[in-house]
């Protein structure tokens, strides 16, 4: 329960003091009989909320539910309010019961004596009270740990996908440092081609690059410590470092995306889920695949 700031100055709750009451509220006793001339003052609208701020004792949602049945949205005269009055002690000291527990589609909602008009959902009845009252809380901890368990599997599937996220940049980056092999061979023939017009100690090679249309000119670097021979060599072996590290990750990029795809396809079944017979499948599936221990 919250209380305003000046809650505690109006009635401080020590160990010792007098315990003070708090202030009435204005309203009545369903079985109090000036209830019958409170009710006359209803000037028409919301009833269930008018009922709720009049008669001691209901919650907002049995209001509406007796303003429901009661079925009158006009202003009451005094003939009126007290044929409401009487529908009211009825409707809440009647024998009748029908213990049952209200479902939506988000689940056990709440359990009642019987079932509220008002509100719709589905009804599972139970022989008493007590049967629903106990039958309500252990669909709330059964759903409760539906929804834990579901948590825990999707958190899981979340931490995979990462990681295989991750491990496909670092192929798909190596991919992309190797896109100018190419180049590199080239660089080594046209190098070799003119050996003659180089030297060590030389920076660069200018030579007509004979492997592009109309033989343009091209300016290689080359180290100076490096005869022209080995700055060929060194190309070359660039060259088959890049082309050994596209043979060895295009594997690893088919068996990672493949992976990649099993792991979002979790997300279905976890979502798709009806119960925890199922969601126990998932886990056993993820279990048996290395992603999470039981």
């Amino acid at each position: 329960k919250t209380a305003d700031s000046g809650e505690p100055a109006r009635r401080p709750l020590i160990t010792g003091l007098e315990y003070r009451f708090p202030p009435a509220q204005d309203k009545f006793a369903p079985n109090d009989a000036r209830l019958a001339g409170a009710l006359a003052a209803f000037g028409g609208g919301d009833l269930g909320k008018f009922l709720f701020e009049t008669v001691a004792g209901l919650s907002f949602r049995t209001a509406e539910e007796i303003a429901c049945r009661f079925g009158e949205t006009g202003a009451f005269d005094m003939k009126t309010a007290e044929r409401c009055y009487r529908f009211i002690g009825e409707f809440l000291f009647s024998e009748e019961k029908k213990p049952c527990v209200r479902y939506t589609e988000k689940g056990a909602e709440d359990f009642f004596v019987r079932p509220y008009e008002s509100l719709g959902g589905e009804y599972r009845f139970f022989p008493s009270v007590d049967e629903a009252e106990r039958g309500y809380f252990e669909e709330k901890e059964r759903a409760g740990a539906f929804a834990a368990l579901k948590n825990r599997l999707t958190e899981c599937v979340k931490k995979e996908e990462k990681k295989y996220e991750k491990r496909l940049k670092i192929i798909l980056e190596k991919q992309l440092d190797c896109k100018d092999l190419e180049q590199d061979k080239i660089k080594g023939d046209l190098i070799l081609s003119n050996v003659w017009r180089a030297k060590r100690g030389d920076k660069t090679l200018v030579c007509e690059n004979f492997y592009a249309e109309n033989c343009p000119e091209i300016s290689i670097p080359l180290d100076v410590n490096l005869t022209p021979q080995e700055n060929a060599q060194k190309f070359y072996k660039r060259y088959n470092k890049q082309k050994r590290t596209l043979k060895a990750v295009a594997p690893q990029k088919e068996e990672t995306l493949a992976e990649l795809e099993y792991v979002k396809s979790l997300y279905s079944e976890i979502a798709l889920a009806e119960d925890a017979a199922a969601l126990k499948f998932v886990e056993s599936e993820l279990a048996a695949a290395g992603f999470l221990k039981i």
